[in-house]
């Protein structure tokens, strides 16, 4: 079976036999879960036989989206085999206590080990906004909210190896960028660490894209030093592109036009949800040795940004390192 763009998830677990075998009876996290693509991996994640760990904001939404996962595998999928996490990934102090309860409840109600750590969860900004350290919140929750998250859960996958990240970027990370200077520490840090203007302020659409697309380079890039980092270790990382415009909640801070523009218009033209999810499912399935820190786009290798160098890599990853170390250090 050739697998592309109008791939399905199913598709996919049945073109990559081994890997659905494998990823049955461990444990599979993906962040912001209770929507879209998110939403739809767990799903499938869940009817495979996993047990998957809905790392979400609300807990509310979550308990919801985990009753859509159970009601739609009712005869496979117990509730046992779906549990929630709660995690606000733009407060650094909330993904350390992720952590510390995903321990505490992994060992008490004996899960599966942890093998599959799926890094979904995204937003656009419509207004200027920090987060809870005082970064700018589109670098902290899509970027450096999931790097602490990952090295925070690194011993349990190295204990479980082999294991795998895999990131969701985007074709944005091509471009507009907030900052195209990605090898500098100094420029990143005056974009993203000390962010000009009033927090509150309306921003332009096109600012906020400009954000997202820095933002997703840098998914992109952590996961290419990952890589690098920790294959030894039998942790391998990836990226990825899930589709354009595809309808999801990532718009959910923009004005109702552009909402509506993007669920019931340009969305007829793009992918499905499920379509939408396959990529992440084919990284998620694929041989473990087959991912090599690559960015993917319809369940193959694609060529990236010429931006995401390796010396690039490093020093976003040295300077997220750095305030990370600040947090642990409060």
């Amino acid at each position: 079976m050739t697998l592309g763009w109008g791939s399905t998830c199913e598709q996919v677990a049945a073109a990559l036999p081994e890997g659905a075998r494998e990823i049955a009876g461990t444990t599979v996290i993906v962040t912001g879960s209770n929507t879209g693509i998110g939403l739809e991996a767990a799903r499938q994640f869940a009817r495979l036989g996993a047990h998957v760990v809905m790392a979400c904001r609300n807990a509310a939404k979550a308990e919801k989206a985990r009753d859509e996962i159970c009601a739609k595998n009712k005869d496979t999928v117990p509730q046992s085999r779906v549990s929630i996490i709660t995690v606000d990934l733009g407060d650094l102090a909330s993904v350390e206590s992720f952590v510390k309860e995903f321990s505490q409840r992994s060992e008490d109600e004996n899960w599966p080990p942890l093998r599959t750590l799926v890094l979904n969860a995204g937003l656009i900004l419509s207004k200027a906004e920090r987060s809870a350290q005082g970064y700018e919140k589109t670098f902290a929750t899509n970027h450096l909210g999931h790097m602490a998250l990952t090295l925070g859960l690194l011993p349990v996958l190295r204990e479980n190896a082999p294991g795998r990240v895999v990131v969701l970027s985007s074709d944005s990370h091509y471009g507009p960028l907030a900052e195209k200077n990605v090898e500098s520490v100094e420029a990143l840090r005056n974009v993203f660490v000390q962010p000009s203007g009033d927090p509150g302020a309306s921003i332009s659409l096109k600012k906020g894209m400009e954000l997202y697309g820095s933002s997703k380079l840098c998914n992109l890039l952590f996961a290419k030093e990952l890589h690098a980092r920790e294959s030894d270790n039998g942790i391998v990382a990836c990226s990825l592109h899930p589709g354009t415009l595809i309808a999801t909640d990532i718009v959910r801070n923009q004005n109702g036009l552009v909402q509506f523009l993007t669920r019931y218009v340009i969305s007829f033209f793009t992918k499905s949800v499920n379509q939408g999810t396959s990529t992440t499912m084919y990284c998620s399935l694929a041989p473990h040795d087959s991912l090599q820190g690559q960015y993917y786009d319809n369940c193959a290798p694609k060529r990236e940004s010429k931006r995401a160098t390796s010396t690039a890599a490093k020093v976003l990853w040295d300077l997220s390192e750095e305030l990370l170390g600040q947090q642990s250090r409060l």
